[in-house]
């Protein structure tokens, strides 16, 4: 799929009428422009460049990207619908108006201009929700340097500088303090973290260790064993013969597990991994 490239907003001015709250601020749209990142797997001539989307005269416009040896650009002229028409299928051919450039665009089916226009409405939704999250970053950093500034206010006055100068101090010097408890706080939780994390790779290495040692043992007195079973005597025989079954069960299960032990060891490291994320105090 094409990838966003940019989006250009335009918005209705209106009158201020000194107004102190924030969410006034907030202006209808006119309308939007998104610019896509050319898709290399695509058609030079289907390669879409730019989707306008104007609201006041309830309209989308895609314009593509020029083809080879092409002077001017296809475009498509959509002229939406109802909503209630789109649910009931109604759908008018002539709302779609087409200026292709032969022999690289093709006039669309009745059908493929119905599923086109309905994918260019949900793009459109979609491009309206991108605008109002960047409306609601812009209207939280307003909130936000309103809420500094009655805060603490400076004195403007030259023959009060010392004043001033203290108060810049004293600001400064509380969001050293909380930058320094931060900087405290995530050390010790990195540390908690390493530790955490350096003992179980340690204690996973022991295991495993353990479990190889315990492997070569069992080994050797199977092989010990084998060799004790070309004894004459019977009796002896037949017990060091079940001794033998015995020992290759057991062989078998350790060698599942040290072939499988890799595996155990990253789920377990995983389930570590989730456990101290969601940890409130290792973050």
């Amino acid at each position: 799929s094409d990838l966003l490239f940019w989006h250009l907003c335009v918005f209705i001015k209106t009158r201020n009428n000194d107004s102190q709250n924030i969410n006034d601020k907030r202006k209808p749209k006119v309308y939007v422009v998104e610019k896509y990142l050319r898709n290399e797997s695509k058609h030079k001539d289907l390669d879409i460049a730019t989707i306008t989307f104007d609201l006041d005269s309830n309209s989308i416009y895609v314009q593509y990207q020029y083809g080879e040896g092409q002077i001017t650009q296809s475009s498509r002229l959509f002229k939406k619908p109802t909503y209630s028409s789109i649910n009931n299928e109604k759908f008018n051919p002539k709302s779609v108006t087409e200026d292709v450039v032969y022999p690289y665009v093709g006039l669309l089916k009745t059908h493929e201009a119905y599923i086109m226009l309905q994918d260019m409405i949900e793009t459109e939704e979609r491009a309206l929700i991108r605008v109002s999250k960047l409306e609601d970053n812009v209207i939280q950093i307003l909130e936000t340097r309103s809420r500094e500034r009655s805060e603490f206010k400076l004195k403007i006055n030259s023959l009060d500088w010392d004043r001033n100068h203290r108060i810049r101090k004293l600001l400064q010097d509380k969001k050293d303090k909380k930058h320094k408890l931060a900087t405290i706080k995530d050390s010790i939780a990195l540390n908690l973290r390493d530790k955490i994390i350096k003992h179980f790779r340690q204690s996973t290495k022991n295991q495993f260790i353990r479990l190889k040692n315990l492997f070569e043992m069992k080994k050797n007195e199977l092989l010990h064993l084998t060799k004790s079973l070309e004894s004459n005597d019977v009796e002896r025989r037949d017990r060091n013969l079940i001794l033998c079954s015995t020992l290759k069960n057991e062989l078998n299960i350790l060698t599942l597990k040290l072939k499988r032990y890799k595996e155990s060891r990253i789920k377990r490291y995983n389930n570590l991994a989730t456990c101290i994320n969601s940890n409130p105090d290792y973050k």
